[in-house]
């Protein structure tokens, strides 16, 4: 009887030491300190001619195609502007026109086409835009800046008499978060 008693006093030993053992190698606390969230920023901006990126952009409008005289099938001068991605996340880019049916020249015949850098042009009547805003096919880097031009063409089968217009218009542009 006095040995089962000694060994299961060894057995008693061994796991008290095994315990301390185990104890003694647990590892120390280390952290992922200091953690810091902010969300994105998405600003567009626009400006006349090259003033992106200097500062001369505007969060709100510039002046667009002011009183021009369209001829059928004659390409208007290009209106020139620049988009300003001032945020810190690429931006898709979706253009559209606010309603231009409201005046005396059917705005389905007038083409409006937006060239900004590297991006394919936009073209399609205006009523298109209106229905359908459409979105460049490149993303605008955060930081970024595309010089831009937009012309309008009246169909040259048009046979409308002078004095007709449409109803004036914005051409929007939004940017969105690129995924």
């Amino acid at each position: 009887r006095l040995d089962v008693e000694m060994v299961w006093a060894e057995v008693a030993v061994a796991a008290v030491a095994g315990g301390i053992t185990f104890a003694s190698l647990t590892s120390n606390t280390v952290a992922l300190a200091n953690n810091n969230f902010s969300v994105s920023n998405a600003t567009l901006a626009i400006g006349v001619t090259n003033t992106c990126g200097a500062g001369g952009g505007d969060t709100t409008s510039v002046q667009g195609f002011n009183n021009v005289k369209l001829t059928p099938g004659v390409t208007s001068a290009p209106v020139k502007f620049c988009l300003d991605n001032t945020g810190d996340i690429p931006l898709n880019i979706t253009m559209s026109v606010t309603n231009p049916t409201g005046g005396t020249l059917d705005a389905s015949k007038v083409t409006l086409a937006v060239t900004c850098d590297g991006a394919t042009t936009l073209t399609a009547p205006l009523t298109y835009f209106y229905s359908n805003p459409t979105t460049f096919d490149k993303t605008l880097a955060n930081s970024h800046q595309w010089n831009c031009s937009a012309t309008a063409i009246l169909d040259s089968g048009d046979s409308g008499s002078g004095g007709q217009s449409v109803t004036p218009f914005d051409v929007d542009f939004v940017g969105s978060q690129a995924s």
